[in-house]
Order: structure tokens, then sequence, then C-alpha cells
């Protein structure tokens, strides 16, 4: 997401984002961006630069400027990150948790702890 560059332009005296820039770096990022978040380029592009706002039935969409889209892509990437390390840690600590809930295994653990790591007494 990162490399994902937005182009901007200007409307009337205000500079706003126009999409990703054509820069095929640019445009290879927002494609694989993209694909991985199982959404089209197109979708990923407008979700950057443009705010929607719902109005009791009215739906309108206005461009917001290069540094706002720029803003907008960084706290997705942020988001994005912050949930991936959650899920990581929560699978870490259940394989963890799955151990100790037998036994068995937390008996042969605790056994294990006192000889230390080689196999031999820590008092050695």
């Amino acid at each position: 997401l990162g490399n994902i560059q937005v182009e901007g332009g200007k409307e009337g005296d205000e500079e706003t984002a126009l999409g990703v820039a054509a820069t095929p770096s640019a445009k290879a990022a927002s494609v694989f961006s993209a694909r991985l978040l199982q959404v089209s380029e197109s979708d990923l592009a407008n979700a950057l630069c443009l705010r929607t706002i719902q109005a009791s039935h009215d739906v309108y969409s206005l461009s917001v400027s290069t540094t706002q889209a720029i803003h907008s892509r960084d706290a997705l990437a942020k988001v994005i990150y912050t949930r991936l390390f959650a899920f990581l840690v929560d699978q870490v600590n259940q394989c963890i948790n799955a151990g100790a809930s037998d036994p068995l295994v937390a008996r042969e653990e605790s056994t294990a702890a006192g000889r230390g790591v080689s196999g031999m007494s820590a008092t050695r």
C-alpha cells in the first residue's frame, strides 16, 4: 500500500486527488494491493481519493486533497498491519495455550524447564 502514489490535480482553486498515479510502479502496487484486499482497483482508488457522505436518502462523493488521500492510504495500511499483528499474536497464544491445557504436557514442560535447555540441571 505504501507504494501507491496518488495523482493530484486542480479543481477550481483547490487541489484534489484524481486517483492512483499512472507510473508503472504505482500501478503495480495498486493492482497488487487491490488483489490482496479482494476489491477492484477502482474501488481501492475511490476509497482513497473520495469521501462519501450519506445525508437522508442521498449519497454524495466528494474529492479529497492529495494530502488527505495519502493520509487515508497510510491509515488503511496501519489498520491492516495492526489487525494482522493482533491475529498473529492470537494464533501464537492459542498454540502456546493449547499445550498447557493438557496435564501430561504441562507436567513434561515443568520437568523440562527444571533441567534447562540441554537437559542438564540448571544448578550444575
